[in-house]
């Protein structure tokens, strides 16, 4: 595989896909045109590449993933505005999916319909629903979601505004794209090879473990790392940075993934603060991590938060230790996320990836000093001045 054999709409095409896995007309309307016209090479490229099955057609394209192994961060559905989704909403998006894969069931529907029938299938299958605008709400973010992923398209009317006020709204079901809603399906995998796993591991998983490989895939990682990073790149323009003890695959434009790091936000700020903190203060271990008990991680929270007061949200300006376990929380699902931390039986482990994000602060002045001899419009003058 050389440069050549990928298209630059291809390789923009396939990272919209890794990063969405769903994308129709209505949302990504640029990327899609790309996947169906490359889609040939696209099919090609993830199969070879990863293992992936790709479908394509007329309203939406569908990157396939099997589960994922167990050292890939979850990666739990978002709302609209990027928050994680509750526990109900999945149960939520399960209940939807069945009732509308349900032999008879009408390619339209009012939501109305569409209500009765997973609140009647949730009691059938010994599932406690209510009728609270809190359950109202985490039910239209689940059609909001299949909305999204263009399984379910608003006719006429909205879910939003059935939440509100039970206004009735005419849903249309995509058959076709319906039909992939379930990725592991039987027959659906490809054979997964020591050189798929290993790539995989490098794109899905944002740190790469070399103690998690197995033997085959350490032997291609030592004899064959140019070639996989290559491909990498290639079809993702994703850059490999490789240490002792592990890698990661970066992405300078910011966009191929669903987990920025640092980002923006007082949390992930905070995170990069901790990391600088740990990494002046602890030593790390034969392996490379750094590991400290959670009273100590709380501890270095309390600092920053002190050190930095007038300079985060209002909700990091209280001290105290509930503040700062609780801030420290909001870290380490941060860290958890992109692969840099992980935290059990009252530790924090720290990777040795982290290093490479080590920073230093500068904070402006909270507030600007005027000169010595400036009047202002609130000082008195002397009369005759």
């Amino acid at each position: 595989m050389t440069e050549a054999t990928i298209h630059p709409e291809a390789r923009e095409a396939a990272r919209a896909l890794e990063r969405h896995t769903f994308l129709n007309p209505s949302l990504h309307p640029d990327e899609f045109l790309m996947a169906r016209r490359h889609s040939t090479d696209l099919k090609r490229l993830f199969g070879e590449l990863l293992g992936y099955r790709v479908v394509i057609e007329p309203t939406f394209a569908r990157l396939l993933k099997p589960q994922l192994p167990d050292t890939s961060p979850a990666r739990s559905m978002k709302t609209a505005s990027g928050n994680p989704v509750t526990a109900r909403v999945y149960q939520y998006v399960s209940l939807v999916g069945a009732a509308l894969l349900a032999p008879g069931a009408a390619d339209q529907l009012l939501i109305s319909d569409l209500v009765a029938q997973v609140r009647s299938d949730a009691a059938t299958a010994g599932i406690v629903t209510g009728e609270t605008i809190t359950e109202r709400r985490d039910f239209v973010t689940a059609v909001t979601i299949l909305v999204r992923w263009g399984v379910i398209t608003e006719t006429d009317g909205t879910a939003a505004a059935w939440a509100a006020d039970q206004a009735e709204a005419l849903l249309t079901v995509d058959r076709a794209a319906l039909a992939y809603l379930i990725v592991n399906q039987p027959g659906m995998e490809m054979a997964l090879t020591p050189a798929r796993s290993l790539a995989r591991r490098l794109v899905e998983d944002t740190v790469m473990n070399r103690p998690d490989l197995t033997d085959d895939e350490q032997r291609i990682w030592s004899k064959d790392r140019a070639t996989v990073e290559q491909r990498i790149d290639e079809m993702f323009g994703l850059q490999v940075e490789a240490r002792r003890e592990g890698a990661l695959a970066w992405d300078d434009d910011d966009d191929a993934t669903d987990e920025p790091f640092p980002g923006m936000g007082a949390a992930r700020q905070v995170s990069l603060m901790f990391i600088g903190e740990v990494a002046a203060a602890r030593r790390p271990g034969e392996n490379g991590t750094v590991v400290l008990t959670r009273d100590d991680a709380a501890e270095i929270i309390g600092v920053i938060l002190t050190e930095n007061l007038g300079h985060l949200r209002g909700d990091y300006e209280t001290s105290g230790a509930n503040s700062e376990r609780r801030v420290l929380d909001e870290v380490l699902a941060v860290l958890t996320a992109v692969g840099l931390a992980s935290s059990a039986d009252g530790n924090v482990t720290i990777h040795p990836a982290a290093a490479r994000y080590r920073t230093s602060v500068m904070r402006r002045p909270k507030k600007s000093a005027l000169p010595d001899g400036t009047v202002t419009l609130f000082d008195d003058l002397e009369a005759g001045s």
